[in-house]
């Protein structure tokens, strides 16, 4: 590294450092992350690659092949339509929308699982220049704020210059940030959720399927909208006045709604007091023309209790995944992956 790095390696940490405590200033914590994002086009050659390199291995694929159980009757098996595979090792990877399933498999396996804490929230969509030096500090900004009575707010997933997209998970519409490579927009995005702690003898992919349903039933059938301004009102936004907005919204595909009523008049009151601290901070966040998209939910999956290598109280019975509750994303769960994959291999020599 020359001097030239250095030297800019050294402004940018200064900079992080004096971000950090204006935010801290103002009532709120400021971290970053580093973060690894594949754009969907070279996610889908790298992924291409690798089956055509395990296929010239000798190993088999079964797509669009449901499982219906998993046994551990003297030996790991699984049960899919009329076959039964059985196998030494079973490494158990379901996505979100397995993660009901792979609960009540591990329900009859005598798995314990606890719950995560759920992340419940929306998508906050504004002009990109309202965040663009501190983009240029991080492209993976998380600010934080811890109210009176414990409860916490946060941002998640930063998007700059993309769109606010709809994810379908099994007719289940969630909205989501896009790095797509050809989703450029003039807007950026922040996801900003409350932390709600579940009762133990509650399943959160339930009580999140509930609430998705009844959101997405008053936008009939998609994700809904509303102004910062008229969130801060507690009021429905108009159809038409989205049409006049300064800001063009990128995701049109919903119905304007009232937050306040379809989530909870306290969460529509943590949000607006965060948003208000943040404009703080980053004057225009809580522009009244801002546009906030609803639902998002994250971690409504229970995480399997497991050892540090992944393996369940089966014996051989491994759980990573989005399912599982191992991990939230693809990156995350591709790491995890390995790291398993590594575990069986060091187990196969040493017995271990």
């Amino acid at each position: 590294m020359d001097d030239q790095q250095i030297t800019t390696e050294s402004r940018k940490s200064t900079d992080i450092l004096e971000c950090r405590e204006l935010f801290n200033r103002y009532g709120l914590d400021f971290k970053f992350y580093d973060v690894v994002r594949v754009g969907l086009k070279d996610r889908i050659s790298k992924v291409k690659n690798l089956e055509k390199r395990l296929r010239e291995r000798g190993i088999q694929f079964r797509f669009g092949t449901e499982v219906s159980s998993i046994s551990a009757n003297g030996q790991l098996s699984i049960t899919a339509g009329k076959e039964k595979f059985s196998s030494r090792y079973l490494i158990a990877a379901p996505g979100k929308i397995g993660a009901n399933w792979f609960y009540s498999q591990c329900e009859n396996l005598g798995i314990r699982s606890i719950n995560n804490p759920l992340y419940l929230g929306v998508r906050l969509e504004f002009p990109r220049e309202i965040t663009a030096e501190l983009a240029k500090l991080t492209d993976n900004p998380k600010i934080s704020m811890v109210f009176d009575n414990g409860d916490y707010v946060k941002t998640h997933c930063f998007s700059d210059k993309r769109r606010v997209v709809i994810a379908d998970y099994n007719g289940l519409k969630l909205v989501e940030g896009s790095y797509l490579e050809t989703a450029e927009s003039d807007n950026a995005a922040f996801n900003i959720v409350t932390k709600i702690n579940l009762p133990q003898w509650t399943v959160p992919f339930q009580h999140s399927r509930r609430f998705v349903e009844q959101v997405n039933s008053f936008g009939k059938g998609r994700p809904v909208v509303q102004t910062v301004k008229d969130l801060f009102e507690f009021k429905e936004t108009d159809q038409k006045a989205l049409k006049n907005l300064a800001i063009a919204p990128t995701l049109n595909d919903c119905r304007c709604a009232d937050l306040g009523h379809l989530y909870s008049v306290r969460f529509a009151d943590r949000l607006s007091r965060f948003i208000k601290q943040v404009d703080k901070v980053l004057p225009g966040f809580g522009l009244g023309e801002n546009l906030i998209y609803a639902p998002f939910v994250e971690w409504w999956m229970k995480k399997v209790d497991v050892i540090r290598t992944f393996e369940t109280s089966k014996p051989n019975l491994y759980a990573i995944g989005d399912g599982a509750g191992m991990s939230q994303g693809i990156i995350a769960a591709g790491m995890r992956g390995v790291a398993c994959a590594r575990a069986i291999y060091f187990k196969e020599l040493t017995g271990r």
